[in-house]
């Protein structure tokens, strides 16, 4: 029996570090953060006055009004003491305290170089082909699609006057207005003819976000924000657009660190992953 029972106290042991050792989202209740499991477990009861997610195994917070970092069991790791701090990148973190900006580890001690990078995602950047042309007659944009034939360029599968504005998002993607409502283009359509394009054309969306990359100077997030009866989802792009996660929210932000900080309710926030799971409970 004795054998029996410290079998039953390893297996559940074994079963809680698991538990605790996945990954940890914040989320914001009664004015204080904590945080939560994709389970909505709650691992850290809400404690502190800001709290940042991570695919790091730090997470960011601040009580007192300094900052200091907590583990994925919610263990004080390095204490709150710096005025500014950023996220863990490469295993490297940017601090600062009473002036002095520093670089630390992971476990607190300085680091001499700070190792940046692009977040985790691809950067696009809007070129559109040579082969378009948009050419705005009064107040309107049409599209022209110059064909090659023969070596001749031939210009072809025109589409009228008939945009308010014709956005370039990616070298094959753009998004074009009418009436105040959002659709998209796929280059490539063109070779079906303009008439396929147009009646192919599904004005669904009331507005569009596009997200810069973080740390690039140019390019966008492959994953932009779309407006549809009043709630903001996603949609990925490239070539196409393809949807990502449904409109539910009231305001949504950035989802090229893999997490977006988003207004599900009237003044209720929490934060969502790139996998659209959500860390909060309505």
């Amino acid at each position: 029996m004795k054998t029996f029972y410290t079998v039953l106290l390893i297996i559940i042991s074994v079963s809680l570090f698991a538990q605790n050792t996945e990954m940890i989202v914040p989320f914001y209740n009664n004015g204080k953060w904590g945080f939560m499991n994709k389970n909505k477990d709650i691992i850290v009861c809400p404690q502190y006055e800001e709290a940042y997610p991570s695919y790091s195994d730090r997470y960011r917070v601040k009580k007192n009004g300094k900052y200091g970092y907590i583990d994925k069991i919610g263990k004080i790791v390095i204490k709150a003491k710096y005025d500014e701090a950023s996220d863990f990148e490469s295993g490297i973190a940017q601090v600062q305290r009473r002036g002095k900006t520093k670089y630390i580890r992971k476990d607190g001690k300085e680091n001499k170089t700070f190792i940046g990078r692009c977040g985790n995602h691809p950067c696009l950047r809007a070129r559109p082909s040579k082969s378009i042309e948009i050419i705005k007659q009064g107040n309107k944009y049409r599209i022209i699609n110059n064909k090659l034939s023969n070596a001749i360029v031939v210009k072809k599968d025109t589409i009228i006057p008939m945009f308010d504005t014709i956005v370039p998002v990616t070298s094959q993607l753009m998004y074009v207005v009418k009436d105040s409502l959002f659709s998209f283009i796929h280059q490539g359509s063109f070779w079906s003819g303009a008439d396929y394009v147009v009646q192919k054309l599904n004005f669904e969306y009331e507005d569009i976000k596009v997200f810069n990359c973080n740390l690039c100077s140019t390019g966008y997030n492959e994953v932009i924000g779309v407006k549809k009866n009043g709630l903001w989802g996603y949609v990925k792009i490239y070539d196409k657009d393809e949807k990502f996660i449904e409109p539910k929210y009231i305001s949504i932000n950035s989802l090229a660190n893999g997490f977006s900080l988003v207004e599900y309710e009237s003044e209720k926030i929490g934060y969502i992953d790139y996998s659209g799971n959500e860390y909060f409970i309505r």
